[in-house]
């Protein structure tokens, strides 16, 4: 079961401000994905192979492994606006403790 306290904790990590409402809605959203999903245990799957691709009898495409061209530093960097000292600038995403 998901509690309102988890799912503060989640949007908090996510930096997402939920309001009161918000968190209720979530918390009963996932709960019912969550016992929806549980009732996949009671599928009775006797007899049924394990299957690891839609794709099993064609198996998995395969392509050769050879070196193509690519784009240079200077070519790929052309496409942002923001570089710096040779590298893409973006913004700050973990901030420390």
């Amino acid at each position: 079961m998901i509690s309102e306290k988890d799912i503060a904790y989640v949007a908090d990590l996510a930096k997402i401000k939920l309001n009161d409402g918000e968190v209720k809605k979530f918390t009963s959203d996932l709960n019912d994905i969550v016992e929806y999903a549980a009732m996949l245990k009671e599928v009775d799957v006797t007899g049924i192979e394990p299957m690891y691709s839609p794709n099993i009898d064609e198996g998995t495409p395969e392509r050769e492994d050879a070196v193509k061209l690519s784009l240079t530093q200077s070519e790929a960097l052309a496409a942002s606006r923001y570089v710096d000292r040779g590298h893409f600038r973006v913004p700050k995403i973990i901030e420390g403790q």
